[in-house]
């Protein structure tokens, strides 16, 4: 949620990939705000259906969802700088 966003948002400044076309600045932030969005909720639902750690797997879904107040916004203000 932050090393895989960070590497898109600087492949996306360096390259200058947003002034080729018409709109892109607001067309390249869409894949930034996925990349930068929390993991999947099915994942504690599957580890239900297995047996196995499903509360383990619902904390780490709950800590990224939580997580993701912070980096979101963050990601996108540097995005617009």
């Amino acid at each position: 949620m932050i090393i895989c966003p960070l590497v898109i948002l600087l492949l996306i400044k360096v390259t200058g990939i947003a002034g080729l076309i018409e709109n892109g600045e607001k067309i390249l932030l869409i894949p930034l705000l996925a990349a930068s969005a929390p993991t999947a909720n099915t994942v504690s639902q599957f580890a239900s259906i297995y047996n196995e750690k499903a509360s383990y797997a619902s904390a780490i879904g709950t800590l990224t969802q939580l997580s993701c107040i912070v980096t979101m916004p963050l990601l996108v203000f540097l995005y617009s700088m």
